[in-house]
């Protein structure tokens, strides 16, 4: 028989997403992907569609959400699992983080029209398969354009860190965001640590201590899309020491990405196990009382 395998870091066409949240269910049962995570940036609106999604398809759907916070060296991304959804003060958290993105995205959209490459802001809203409005749309409207050949052709050019039409959105700190996901029930954990951008691994290993000081993360996801074996297995064994769990997506987006549904660089298969421990701990934490 074999092993039940998992994804615990996918979007939809809520955020970044290529496919709806049903089709993406739908996808994860033709791989004989048992369980999945829904992670849309600063949005759960399509847990609901994925969770009946998961009846009808037969896979185990957990509601979550990644949330960006600051780091002056790459990028820090916090994944939230077993999320109440209908928490009001989630949503409001959630609603400022998309207020955030929407006030930055008219400065991309000025800039780009001062390089020469104009776009109209409805042109990137058709894109969206929701209210949250990313860079990616904006890859795909200079695309549509023939403004360049490839979407990580305007990230390398125009939209990425350090790009001309690069601007930084407002966002919450590690503690904020962590904070606030446990105050609604679920599981805090560092998404794809390799993109803190550290020089060497060692460094990058202190500066996940550091954060976890700061945050009080509950898990690492170790094993994320394009992440070496050898980082992998770094990340996996600074969890345990540090008293977390580990976990592991595929980042994965659909069209235009390459990532697969279910695997990352370094596993062709993300082990059920992690999903296992990651329940554990969420019994642990809702053990514990309020304070």
């Amino acid at each position: 028989m074999a092993q039940k395998s998992i994804d615990l870091h996918t979007h939809t066409h809520c955020s970044d997403g290529s496919y709806s949240p049903r089709d993406l269910v739908r996808l994860a049962h033709e791989k004989s992907v048992n369980a999945i995570a829904v992670t849309d940036h600063d949005t759960m609106a399509g847990v609901e569609e994925a969770l009946a999604a998961g009846e009808e398809f037969e896979v185990e759907v957990i509601p979550g959400v990644e949330i960006s916070s600051f780091h002056d060296r790459g990028v820090l991304h916090i994944l939230g699992y077993y999320i109440d959804a209908r928490d009001e003060s989630l949503q409001g958290f959630l609603q400022e983080c998309i207020n955030a993105r929407n006030r930055r995205n008219p400065m991309i959209v000025q800039r780009l029209e001062e390089l020469g490459y104009p776009l109209n802001m409805d042109e990137v809203v058709s894109l969206a398969g929701g209210e949250v409005i990313n860079r990616p749309h904006f890859a795909q409207a200079m695309l549509n354009r023939g403004y360049v050949q490839t979407r990580q052709e305007a990230f390398d050019r125009f939209l990425g860190q350090g790009a001309p039409a690069y601007f930084a959105k407002e966002v919450f700190s590690p503690e904020e965001i962590v904070s606030f996901i446990h105050a609604s029930g679920g599981l805090a954990v560092l998404a794809h640590p390799n993109l803190l951008n550290m020089n060497r691994l060692s460094e990058t290993g202190a500066e996940i201590r550091r954060l976890h000081e700061q945050a009080g993360f509950d898990g690492i996801e170790a094993y994320h899309g394009d992440c070496i074996l050898e980082y992998a297995q770094y990340y996996d064994a600074l969890a345990r020491e540090l008293g977390l769990f580990t976990t592991g997506g595929s980042d994965f987006h659909g069209d235009g990405k390459h990532q697969s549904l279910g695997q990352t660089r370094c596993l062709d298969a993300i082990p059920y196990e992690f999903l296992d421990t990651m329940k554990q701990s969420l019994s642990r934490r809702q053990a514990i009382p309020n304070p």
